[in-house]
């Protein structure tokens, strides 16, 4: 395994590479904690070069806690190089970042431990460069760049893809809150569209490669956007008992990533 460009300039085994995946959620959060650690450090070293970071821990409400009993939390690396180091107007026009990059794990819970080694292998790669001359200009000023880890730590550390306080799929769940209260406030039904494709997304038996029948259909009787529709709309775990359900789930992770994104974006 070859890792190329001016951050990872050498070349890693692949026993090297196995290395930086963890095997558990705690093990992963503590890897990238420790790592994120070591950049705030070579960052604050920086701050006559306008570089400035701040680590953030927001525990996961709703009481969930790990299969171990651990604190579940979703944690991110906020990395940003300013124009101004010693400004005492951090928002002031000329200040703010003219570029961002947002890089997260773990939506899908037991995803997150390959997304966890990537983002813990460029954060120790990160420490180790700015500590050089050269690594100095490892961001643009003008830049931010946010980390976010974990963004479902109860399904990384129970190893779901779904939330495990509330069976929930972010992937189906990007909601502001505003519009997850809305939702909540009709009782969050289903959306009929996502009942007529049930046996497509939450079959009862086993399917073989062809695509199943109400797929086609759907699309022909109501065009390709609302077919979409069917499968994405946020509904009420109650009315789908079984099957991949896309609820209104008020221990959500949502209002938490979305708090270090609203601060920082």
């Amino acid at each position: 395994m070859s890792a190329t460009g001016s951050l990872f300039p050498t070349t890693i085994s692949d026993e090297q590479a196995w290395q930086l995946f963890s095997t558990t959620y705690i093990d992963a959060k503590t890897r990238f904690l420790q790592a994120a650690v070591k950049v705030e450090a070579a960052a604050s070293s920086l701050a006559s070069k306008g570089y400035r970071s701040e680590l953030i821990v927001l525990p996961l409400p709703g009481g969930v806690l790990g299969p171990h009993g651990e604190t579940l939390s979703i944690d991110a690396l906020v990395l940003e190089r300013r124009s101004s180091p010693s400004s005492s107007a951090p928002n002031a026009p000329h200040n703010l970042p003219e570029r961002i990059v947002v890089h997260t794990s773990g939506v899908h819970g037991v995803e997150g431990y390959a997304g966890s080694a990537v983002q813990t292998a460029f954060l120790t790669a990160a420490a180790r460069m700015l500590s050089t001359v050269k690594g100095q200009s490892l961001l643009p000023v003008g830049s931010k760049l946010i980390i976010v880890h974990a963004v479902n730590p109860s399904g990384m550390a129970w190893r779901r893809r779904f939330t495990a306080g509330g069976n929930v799929d972010l992937n189906r769940n990007c909601l502001s809150d505003i519009e997850f209260r809305h939702i909540a406030a009709k009782g969050g039904r289903v959306h009929p569209l996502f009942l007529q494709m049930r046996s497509l997304h939450s079959p009862t038996s086993r399917v073989g490669l062809s695509m199943p029948i109400p797929v086609p259909t759907c699309m022909v009787g109501r065009g390709n956007s609302s077919s979409m529709r069917g499968l994405l709309v946020p509904s009420g775990g109650g009315d789908v008992p079984a099957g991949v359900p896309v609820t209104v789930d008020s221990t959500s992770t949502s209002t938490s990533r979305d708090s270090v994104l609203h601060t920082h974006l």
